[in-house]
């Protein structure tokens, strides 16, 4: 993430969480964390499963948690976020979430 994107993001968000895909070329999330320049609250998960895990269950009712990055990391969080909405749309109350 460049300077000017977590600039973009600073009035918006409460806090950033870098993560990474399982891939060889996924970019190290502690480099991009280190790029940040603005005050931005953040922390580091490198598994992009744990990390969406952690956000879901740590998120209030009125949050928005939004994925940003490439093709491959919304392909790796997409089946989680799907079993999380069936999971509210059948009433469920909490989920717990497979690897």
């Amino acid at each position: 993430m460049g300077n000017h994107v977590a600039a973009g993001l600073t009035p918006v968000v409460d806090e950033v969480v870098f993560t990474r895909v399982e891939m060889e070329r996924s970019a190290d999330p502690q480099k991009m964390a280190q790029k940040i320049a603005d005050p931005i609250g953040h922390r580091v998960i490198s598994d992009s499963r744990a990390a969406l895990r952690t956000l879901l269950i740590e998120a209030q009712a009125d949050d928005m948690i939004v994925v940003a990055g490439s093709l491959y990391l919304l392909g790796e969080v997409r089946p989680m976020l799907e079993e999380f909405a069936a999971a509210r749309t059948a009433g469920g109350g909490t989920t717990q979430f497979q690897s």
